[in-house]
């Protein structure tokens, strides 16, 4: 048995760092900006989003990253005396689709793709009509692994930014200084960094350090990123039981 896992543990490695020999082209642009005019639709009415919305071209446009109030979509506000406060020229809250034909080059073929958007609101995320997933990260970056659903061609990137009250807990969207209409940061739109970026299919995803002040050490625990070779590892050790199904790669140093 032990023979086994360290055999199937040399195996692991010797074709990770196998993997991880392929690079891309050094011509190659790994990333593509996605600013410029985006379609926009919003849901004024709060009906949600029409299927047909996501493939359809859109009336209205907003230049991204950028938010409606900078490009003036919304209700003009007419109350001009509020003087305790920081008031807003134009107001949106809710649903707000933007579209885009993106293409992706024959060069990010077999790599890996993600969709990067430094600030933003709740979000969907669509290709091709094709629901990817979500993310509620307001504090942080979001990023999308869009991998099985760009290769190569043209296609339709829908993303869906909700900032109404239904998108964050309560007490966020009541009390933080994040979704505060005195301060103006509850806005709709994507702003600060915007791309596609492709990487080599094998990479690291996460890592994190345990420190253990009494022994000594610190253990690093690190999740390495090659979809293409893993599952055919394991595969290997679920048909031999050999190891359980979470992958990661462990340290110890000292």
């Amino acid at each position: 048995m032990k023979n086994s896992i360290k055999l199937v543990t040399l195996l692991l490695t010797a074709g990770f760092y196998s993997a991880c020999t392929r690079q891309l082209p050094p011509d190659t642009q790994s990333r593509i900006p996605l600013e410029g005019n985006w379609g926009l639709q919003l849901d004024t009415a709060g009906a949600g989003i029409a299927p047909d919305w996501l493939t359809k071209s859109c009336t209205d446009s907003l230049f991204l990253p950028g938010t409606t109030d900078m490009g003036k979509k919304g209700t003009y506000n007419t109350d001009m005396t509020l003087t305790t406060s920081l008031s807003r020229e134009y107001v949106f809250e809710g649903k707000a689709l933007y579209t885009k034909q993106v293409d992706i080059p024959e060069e990010w073929d077999g790599t890996s793709v993600r969709l990067v958007m430094e600030r933003t609101k709740p979000t969907t995320i669509w290709i091709d009509g094709k629901e990817v997933g979500a993310n509620n990260d307001i504090s942080t970056a979001q990023q999308y692994d869009l991998s099985s659903y760009l290769f190569p061609g043209t296609h339709t990137v829908a993303i869906l930014v909700d900032n109404g009250k239904q998108a964050v807990p309560e007490k966020v969207y009541g009390s933080s200084h994040a979704y505060s209409a005195s301060t103006q940061t509850n806005w709709n739109g994507i702003i600060g960094d915007f791309y596609l970026e492709s990487v080599p299919l094998c990479g690291i995803d996460d890592i994190q350090l345990y420190p253990d002040v009494a022994k000594k050490v610190v253990t690093a625990r690190v999740t390495l990123r090659n979809p293409v070779f893993f599952s055919t590892i394991r595969t290997i050790w679920t048909a031999n039981s050999l190891l359980p199904m979470k992958w990661d790669t462990r340290f110890t140093v000292t």
